[in-house]
């Protein structure tokens, strides 16, 4: 058969337009995750507010020409499971953007019509932009954290530190890593199983130790218990039959299994049942929650707004109050989202699961089934950023299964392809070894320059934060790869034929260059450091006894979080690590110079002492010595925050529409009272407030009660104490101390009122608290 030039042409024609439709659906769902990234940590960027509307009728368009030409092309071939799934995945849009219009979420109808535009695409090809785009972000964001560039929140559960590293959850964070891990298994089909379970078991250390985020390292440890069993079958040569037919029955039913019981759960919690309150409690109020958005907002087919409140249980305040956030993924599409999107979505979810099966990608079934395990607890299931598999249906089903490719095939290498690997990457294997063994002393480094140079989020440099830390990372890379190809063109053309290349010079110039580049940067940054000395040094020199006394007595380490590198250089003894601030309470025998009036609930409730050292600077320390040390040299150390802490009474006056002078804060009866405060948050324990207050004496005549004064939490909502002050209380020029002492729980929003009757004036001289116990 000849083929002519003139159908070669339009074959490749038809290639290439196929290929740039990949290509514009890959960019446009990466800028999407990209985007959704960006709102899940403090590394945010402003987007134009319609932004994710633009994006949807971008991918309309998209989805339009890839299953006109996918149906155009493959009418006559297409099977009755295809059509199935595609018209499920119509009714899901058409399902979905009802739904938009009922609870306004535009990450809904986003998740059907990126369905639909996976049509003919290589699933694989997703799962590695996925991996790619959120992966990046992710080391982007933890440097940026580590390196004190953008906001890092830690907090305890039990004793346990959980550190979010520039995210806004750590069980969002530690939920990324599931993600990745599957991503990375299903989109590099060449990834040795032994591999994955070594690179498996360091992402669980890493879940445990830093993060801890129990469900996420539930996950990865089944994921590991799959790895296992099938390096057994590769080594062995043993087939577990009857495991495999149950591994394949128990995810074509996961959907199913786990949003029945849960739901199951909840309606019994809600009729009262004694064993669903007992399951309520392992679950973490998951079924009181959920059980009260469904009594207050009802079920409704396609779904309605619910009010959703995180952070409050875990961190402030009684979960059964203030947390309303529905964590579980299947009774937040059943309420929320409603039954339609609800059996939709879990139809397509099983089709998908039975396909994998059915063409043998044992990878994706074991990773569908790991995501529905994880939706048991987590809410991430319905978000195209964490579950990328909700793209796979359409692509899946028109998947064509390659017949060399079989993932039971052993995918492993001999001592020679090792030795050979290993020679060829030596330079960019010990550069990486490098920096990671280097990583304290860099981090310290950035720290100093990002407090210096005041480029940080907080103060506005989101754009440029990212910029810096993804143009580090680029050069970094290109640099061990420049360096990789210079040395296989120089050493290892001797070892192998096929290895014989010429020598390159463009090579060397480019390396050349990078060095300039960064040798350039070194210098200018070592300027910045320069001049950080001398703005720090009043610092540096107000510390000084304090420092002293802790190098000299320390029996661990002495830390610094403010200007490392410039306390480094007056203390070469000075520590240096990977972690920064509230972290670092993961350490024993250790001692933590932090900024005078902060308040760390890490490091007093994992055994610290506070104390201050200079008017700048305060000590976190759980190293004896150091404590005892300090004490005899006269510096007051307590297990608790004791800092007295002012209230800024030009910040009352502005939110009270109150008269402000150097006096004080002035009160004229009751419509001129203190009714908002400043809004603190106080974590648990015995507290100290005390109102300095002057009348005109006369006043004390008139008014046997001056004054009321409150304390409160969130915003009114809860009152602590109260107490009125009585005219006796003033002394004959009219002054009067109040020392109001009480004790609370970890709260929110605490606002320190006070209120007269009327006609009565009374200037407040000034209002400090201070925690006592």
């Amino acid at each position: 058969m000849i083929i002519s030039n003139e159908q070669i042409t339009k074959d490749h024609i038809e290639l290439v337009s196929s290929n740039l439709r990949d290509i514009l659906f890959l960019c446009l769902f990466s800028l999407y995750l990209f985007f959704c990234a960006s709102n899940n940590t403090f590394l945010r960027f402003s987007w134009t507010p319609d932004f994710e509307i633009v994006l949807f009728w971008m991918f309309a368009v998209i989805a339009f020409l890839r299953v006109g030409d996918y149906l155009i092309q493959n009418w006559e071939e297409i099977r009755i499971s295809e059509k199935v799934i595609f018209i499920l995945a119509f009714i899901f849009l058409i399902a979905c953007l009802i739904n938009y219009h009922q609870i306004q979420i535009r990450a809904v109808p986003l998740i059907a019509i990126i369905m639909i535009c996976g049509v003919g695409m290589d699933y694989r090809k997703i799962a590695k932009v996925y991996f790619l785009t959120i992966g990046f972000f992710l080391i982007v964001t933890i440097l940026a954290a580590s390196g004190g560039l953008i906001t890092k929140l830690t907090f305890l559960k039990a004793t346990h530190i959980r550190s979010y590293l520039g995210n806004i959850s750590s069980t969002d964070f530690a939920a990324e890593f599931i993600y990745l891990l599957i991503a990375l298994w299903i989109g590099w089909e060449n990834i040795s199983t032994k591999a994955m379970l070594i690179i498996s078991a360091v992402t669980a250390v890493f879940v445990y130790y830093v993060i801890y985020g129990i469900t996420s390292l539930i996950c990865i440890a089944f994921l590991m218990l799959i790895l296992i069993f099938k390096l057994i079958e590769e080594k062995r040569g043993a087939r577990f039959y009857y495991l495999r037919k149950f591994f394949n029955g128990f995810a074509q039913a996961a959907f199913l299994l786990f949003s029945g019981m849960i739901l199951l759960l909840t309606h019994a919690y809600r009729k009262g049942f004694g064993f669903a309150r007992h399951f309520n409690k392992i679950l973490t109020n998951r079924l009181l929650v959920a059980s009260n958005a469904a009594k207050e907002n009802g079920i409704h087919l396609f779904g309605t707004q619910v009010s959703m409140a995180g952070n409050g249980g875990s961190v402030f305040g009684p979960p059964t109050k203030n947390y309303t956030f529905i964590d579980c993924s299947y009774q937040s599409m059943f309420i929320r989202f409603g039954i339609v999107f609800f059996i939709l979505i879990g139809i397509l979810w099983i089709l998908t699961t039975n396909r994998a099966i059915k063409i043998k990608k044992n990878r994706l079934a074991a990773g569908m089934l790991i995501i529905a395990m994880d939706a048991f607890s987590e809410h991430h299931f319905s978000e195209l950023n964490y579950n990328f598999l909700l793209a796979l249906p359409l692509a899946l089903a028109t998947f064509q299964p390659e017949l060399k490719i079989n993932e039971d095939i052993k995918l492993h290498w001999d001592r020679y392809q090792w030795k050979k690997f290993l020679l060829r990457h030596i330079p960019s294997l010990c550069g990486l070894a490098v920096i990671i063994l280097t990583s304290p002393y860099w981090l310290s480094y950035i720290r100093t320059l990002s407090e210096e140079t005041g480029i940080t989020v907080n103060n506005g440099h989101g754009l440029k934060v990212f910029g810096l830390i993804s143009g580090a990372i680029v050069v970094t890379v290109v640099g061990l790869i420049l360096i990789d190809k210079i040395w296989q063109r120089t050493a290892l053309h001797r070892l192998a034929k096929d290895e014989n290349e010429p020598f390159r010079w463009r090579y060397l110039l480019y390396l050349i260059v990078l060095i300039s580049v960064i040798s350039g940067t070194m210098i200018k940054s070592n300027h910045i450091i320069k001049r950080a000395e001398s703005h720090a040094s009043p610092l540096v020199q107000a510390d000084a006894a304090a420092v002293k006394i802790m190098l000299s007595h320390a029996s661990g380490k002495v830390y610094v979080n403010s200007y490392p590198e410039v306390y480094r250089k007056a203390y070469p003894d000075i520590a240096t690590s990977i972690f920064s601030g509230e972290d670092l309470a993961r350490y024993k025998n250790t001692t933590v110079i932090m900024d005078r009036d902060y308040d760390s609930a890490c490091f007093i409730t994992r055994g610290f002492s506070y104390g201050e050292i200079s008017k700048y600077h305060a000590v976190y320390t759980n190293d004896q010595k150091v404590i005892q040390a300090l004490k005899r040299s006269g510096f007051r150390m307590k297990p608790y925050f004791s800092l007295v802490q002012t209230i800024d009474l030009r910040d009352l006056a502005s939110k009270n529409q109150l008269e402000y002078s150097k006096e004080g804060l002035h009160i004229n009866g009751n419509t001129q009272s203190l009714v908002h405060g400043s809004g603190v948050d106080l974590f648990g324990g015995n507290y100290l407030v005390i109102y300095r207050l002057k009348v005109d004496p006369a006043s004390l005549r008139l008014n046997s009660n001056i004054c009321t004064i409150k304390i409160t939490a969130y915003g009114g909502e809860k009152q602590i104490t109260k107490k009125t002050i009585n005219a006796k209380k003033f002394s004959a020029n009219g002054e009067c101390t109040v020392a109001l002492p009480f004790k609370t729980e970890r709260c929110r929003n605490v606002e320190f009122l006070l209120s007269a009757p009327d006609h009565q004036q009374i200037l407040i001289q000034n209002i400090t608290y201070q925690k006592t116990k």
